[in-house]
């Protein structure tokens, strides 16, 4: 594993000073509020959430149903949400240590759809959003975070093989979708479509899932919908909480573990995690492929130098009190893998043939780096929240392949593209309560720069600055009807570097060949919208949400020039683009019954000026440039609907469907889109039995069929529907030695099929084949007074 850069020490023992300095001062003497959490057959609840209404503090049930926190003398109301528990809310007087037993009624939940009010990033009213819990990850274990919320209707992974991914919410990706990551916007190279999230997934504990526009709270990107990665609950008081975990993947050797530890003492708490996961060379039932024009060998149905290592680690400090909360968190993701041979260029022969070492990684091979560091501050006053988020990112990426010049001078280092971006951010918000209404008023602003090197140009050196100015509101209109509303406006600006290389002619003169010039670009735009939820009754809900969004484009989009290997693709800007503008309708309907659980929901999109990478029927110049794809703007539509329905049978047996359609029209074409997500649905059945009173077993089949798309655009090729199965088997234990252990098959029955969102299938490379997993946790908790 290479580390291109360490995180810079300084700056974070500048923001552990600063946090000090905030946090200075004491509390009022407390008294402690504990409880144990069970079902109506007297089983302990493990890892429902525990919510002070009042100030918010949050806390989740260890395995066997307990939980604690200190809380001032007087009344406090509380809130405890469990998956397939009905949420129990109730008041307490605390005038001393006071113990509570709480009996939680079953019913028909969603794992994906545990919503703690007053805690998520965003509270839309009127857009489809679910918070996902520690379980849902656990339970939904993908090849990288990505992969593990495809099993949510309306999201997708775009992926390139196995373990580089992006997140594609209603067919939007790239820079339409937002990852925020323990409050600060996630940056780092999205334009690339080989260009994965660097999340640690094991680090994710939760998250939520914001469908449809955002650009009112985020400004451009958010189009799409945001991914709010949360910060994690703070830990319980003079307990030190930890959770070991392994895992394995029979398809290309996997393996792995990750650790976590925290500690809370006096409202002070730390944390920490490492994950470190290393894999061999994919395998895929085939024993060959295509690369223009060529029909090229798979040897031993292994993708030759596909294998890779990871490495992340991270940690947080932060201060709860009375008057707020303040948290800093450092992370640093690190990831090595190659890069398929027969992707890069006209493979030779002896480049795809096996070297006997499935966990070599070989030329061409990439290296991502990306180091955060960020700062929260939520801070009460009296009936105002006032909110402060700041960070700090760098993304290093670095591509690495033979070396060559065609024409330019000579070459040695193996260097093909380096990328070096920082991001600095900034956002203050303030939310206040005046009787029925509740505002939230706020500035955000953003700085970039990006540096490159290497042999190879793709993008040219740039800074970007974003700024945005938004107001919220919402309105109890009646004991069933709520109002949301808001408008934004944001200025920002991007400038590119001119780029020249070094060219000799045929009598050996010194030429300069411009590959772009410098750009100097300003953009502007407005956003706003307007939502309505209507609670029918306590078991129906309908939302409705209209609004105004815009994204500025990107400097890829404006400038860049050059082959990019990753997507077997010469890729072209256009500095002539403008401003991307949405104009979005949203509809959404959930009914709760006793043993029924339906969500549904249906979406229009109209675009002005929709920018895209669209193939077209030219090839590139440049040696081993592939197919041309140029960067354009036209109108379009994108709609569609996604649908949930959950049955539970009785105490054992719950039943489950889930689809997804997206529909998208280019309306100066004629045309659709290009990687447009095919129709899919899915049928799940899980059996659950109690084994003794502190174990329990779980065994479940998954059934998906995918549709063929042959709704492509111009020489994009359609691909064919296909049907995939997966089954488990999962023991828990919650008893003195607590532990999950799951064992999943993935493509059951060895299915040979091409993904449409699979970079790959443009080289007829099927899906990785049957995959064994096996992941242990173990999750302890050590009383230290």
């Amino acid at each position: 594993m290479a580390f291109v850069k360490p995180v810079n020490v300084r700056k974070i023992v500048v923001l552990t000073l600063l946090l000090y300095c905030a946090v200075n001062g004491q509390s009022q003497s407390k008294f402690r509020l504990s409880g144990t959490v069970a079902d109506e057959h007297g089983h302990a609840v493990p890892d429902a959430y525990v919510q002070l209404l009042d100030t918010f503090n949050l806390v989740a049930t260890d395995n066997n149903g307990r939980f604690s926190l200190k809380v001032n003398p007087g009344e406090h109301v509380f809130r405890i949400s469990s998956m397939g528990f009905h949420d129990y809310v109730d008041t307490v007087e605390v005038n001393d240590d006071t113990h509570l037993n709480i009996v939680l009624k079953h019913s028909v939940q969603n794992i994906d759809e545990i919503i703690i009010e007053g805690h998520k990033a965003t509270d839309h009213d009127a857009l489809d959003n679910r918070e996902l819990t520690a379980a849902f990850f656990e339970q939904n274990s993908g090849n990288n975070f990505v992969e593990t919320l495809e099993k949510i209707p309306g999201i997708n992974a775009l992926n390139t093989g196995v373990g580089v991914s992006k997140p594609v919410i209603r067919g939007l990706s790239f820079n339409r979708v937002l990852v925020n990551n323990n409050g600060v916007k996630q940056n780092g190279q999205q334009w690339g479509a080989d260009h994965g999230l660097e999340i640690d997934q094991f680090g994710v504990e939760r998250v939520e899932v914001v469908k449809g526009p955002n650009s009112l709270l985020y400004g451009s990107d958010g189009l799409g919908g945001v991914i709010n990665i949360l910060p994690a609950l703070v830990p319980e008081e003079d307990v030190i909480e930890g959770k070991a975990q392994t895992f394995y993947k029979s398809n290309n050797n996997t393996f792995g573990a990750s650790s976590k530890l925290a500690y809370n003492h006096n409202d002070f708490f730390v944390r920490g995690r490492i994950t470190y996961k290393t894999f061999g060379d994919y395998k895929v039932p085939a024993e060959s492929f295509n690369y223009n024009r060529y029909v090229l060998p798979i040897v031993q149905n292994e993708l030759k130098n596909t294998a890779g290592n990871e490495l992340h680690y991270g940690g947080e400090i932060g201060l709860q009190r009375d008057w707020g909360t303040t948290r800093i968190n450092v992370s640093s993701y690190n990831m090595e893998i190659g890069m398929f041979p027969g992707a890069i260029g006209i493979p030779r022969a002896y480049d795809l043939q096996s070297d006997d070492d499935s966990r070599d990684i070989d030329l061409p091979r990439q290296e991502i780096q990306h180091d955060m560091v960020t700062l929260q501050g939520n801070y009460y006053l009296g009936q105002s929240t006032l909110r402060i988020k700041a960070g700090l990112q760098q993304n290093l990426r670095s591509e690495f392949s033979e070396p060559h010049s065609h024409g330019a001078t000579r070459i040695t280092d193996s260097t093909a593209l380096n990328l070096d971006l920082v991001t600095l951010t900034s956002r203050v918000e303030l939310e206040s309560s005046f009787g029925e209404w509740t505002s939230i008023t706020g500035l955000s602003g953003e700085w970039q720069e990006n540096k490159i090197d290497g042999f190879e140009f793709l993008i040219p050196e740039h800074r970007t600055q974003r700024y945005g100015l938004f107001s919220l509101a919402k309105r109890k209109v009646s004991e069933k009807l709520f109002f949301t509303g808001g408008l934004r406006y944001d200025i920002g600006s991007v400038n590119t570097t001119a780029h020249e290389r070094l060219m000799f002619d045929s009598q050996n003169d010194t030429l300069y060949y411009s590959l772009n010039g410098a750009l100097d670009e300003q953009f502007s735009s407005w956003s706003g919208s307007v939502g309505l939820r209507y609670d029918i009754d306590t078991q129906n809900e309908l939302k409705l949400n209209i609004g105004k969004s815009f994204r500025f484009p990107t400097a890829a989009e404006l400038a860049s020039d050059g082959v990019h290997h990753g997507t077997f693709r010469h890729e072209k800007g256009n500095s002539e683009l403008t401003s991307e503008h949405g104009y979005q309708f949203d509809l959404s309907f959930e009914s709760r019954l006793e043993k029924w659980k339906f969500n549904a929901s249906t979406y229009f999109n109209y675009f002005e000026d929709f920018i895209y990478l669209r193939p077209s029927n030219r090839f590139s110049q440049l040696p081993e440039g592939d197919q041309l794809w140029q960067y354009t703007q036209h109108d379009a539509i994108y709609t569609g609907y996604e649908l949930s329905i959950q049955y539970r049978l009785n105490e054992h047996f719950t039943f489950s469907h889930q689809s997804a359609y997206v529909h998208n029209y280019n309306i100066e074409t004629n045309l659709p889109l290009p990687f447009t997500p095919p129709f899919r649905f899915s049928h799940e059945v899980e059996y659950s039995a109690k084994l003794g009173s502190d174990r329990e077993l779980k065994i479940g089949y998954r059934h998906q069929k995918v549709f063929d798309q042959n709704r492509v655009d111009r020489n994009e090729k359609a691909t064919p529907g296909y049907h995939v199965s997966s089954a488990w088997v999962g023991l828990q234990s919650r008893g003195e030695f607590p532990f999950t252990l799951r064992i999943e098959a993935q493509n059951l029955f060895d299915q040979r099929y091409l993904n449409h969102l699979n970079r790959y299938r443009l080289l007829n490379l099927p899906e990785p084949g049957r995959n064994i997993t096996v992941r242990l946790i173990v999750p302890f908790k050590i009383q230290t007074n």
